[in-house]
């Protein structure tokens, strides 16, 4: 069988026409005017198809042959052994395209509930401190113009509490702030800012051992760089949605957002509970008040308007059990 295409010896530009002719014992013969090549399949390499574009066979010392009918190639190396490579016969092969897509998807799932925790924690650990206080600062302002409202705890009270804060070893790192309109809840930045509720305040009914736990449990996040992971995973996550929808457009939103609303992992909060009791401990305050906190918080209904904190941090038998362990 003849193909049709233009002969470049690699010295000049001009085109010279022929005809290629590919006999069964793998000989190929090209001839055209000032042209006569004998050679074999194993000397020349024959470009992959892709679609309809013209095709390339790569002669010895840079001659080639440009080649537009790739049906007649394709039909004229059939059965021969060559080297070149089928991209095309790829393409059009359903299967190996849906085995393709299945392959990523199940590479992407395993990247966001596996992959992608091992490396936010390890970015989480190695970024400076001034990243962390930037976003710190950032979800701060962006929560408190969409989400809290100022508080109206007694000025006496903000004081004591603030003392109550004060007997952590570091609380000159952390920064306590009061607000309200989210319910019972507490919860810590990247930078160390650390929020608490009226209305968990109130819960409490006046035992500050109680709500030293609930402040240390939250410290206890920011020293395990929790809040920091979740906030790289979930930007990892949210650029490989983005890129697979086309939409990044609440990206921004999503992350300020989920530093309140999203629900740490059980390994996360038996770190943050871990942290907490020891230092409850340390600090010569029994961890059965945290405990209680959590068993308070377990009786009220799930619909009840201020579970909040039982929303993002769910207390469990389990928990509860550890922090009364001796």
């Amino acid at each position: 069988m003849k193909i049709f295409g233009e002969y470049f010896d690699g010295k000049s530009s001009l085109a010279h026409p022929v005809e290629i002719t590919i006999i069964d014992d793998y000989v190929v013969m090209i001839a055209g005017e000032g042209v006569s090549i004998k050679t074999t399949l194993d000397d020349i390499h024959i470009s992959s198809r892709v679609g309809n574009t013209p095709r390339l066979i790569k002669l010895q010392e840079d001659a080639v042959i440009h080649v537009s009918d790739n049906d007649a190639l394709d039909e004229a190396i059939s059965g021969f052994w060559h080297n070149s490579t089928n991209a095309h016969g790829l393409e059009s092969r359903r299967s190996i395209i849906i085995l393709s897509m299945v392959i990523m998807l199940i590479s992407v799932l395993y990247f966001i509930f596996d992959g992608s925790d091992k490396v936010a924690k390890a970015l989480a650990y190695n970024l400076p401190s001034v990243v962390e206080k930037k976003i710190g600062t950032q979800a701060l302002e962006f929560i408190d113009e969409e989400m809290l409202k100022p508080s109206k705890l007694k000025k006496e009270r903000q004081k004591e509490i603030s003392a109550l804060f004060a007997k952590f070893d570091d609380a000159k790192e952390y920064t306590l702030h009061f607000r309200r309109g989210i319910g019972i809840n507490a919860f810590a930045l990247p930078s160390g800012d650390i929020v608490i509720t009226d209305e968990l305040i109130k819960f409490s009914e006046g035992n500050n051992d109680m709500i030293f736990g609930v402040l240390a449990h939250e410290i206890g996040h920011v020293k395990r760089k929790h809040s920091m992971q979740m906030i790289i995973k979930a930007s990892m996550v949210g650029i490989l949605v983005g890129y697979f929808t086309g939409d990044v457009s609440t990206l921004a939103t999503t992350l300020m957002s989920s530093v309140v609303q999203a629900k740490y992992s059980r390994e996360f909060e038996r770190e943050a509970d871990a942290f907490a009791k020891d230092t409850m401990q340390k600090s010569g305050v029994d961890p059965k008040n945290l405990a209680l906190f959590f068993e308070k918080m377990s009786k009220k209904e799930p619909t009840h308007t201020e579970t909040g904190y039982f929303d993002s941090h769910p207390a469990n038998q389990e928990r509860i059990d550890a922090l009364l362990a001796p």
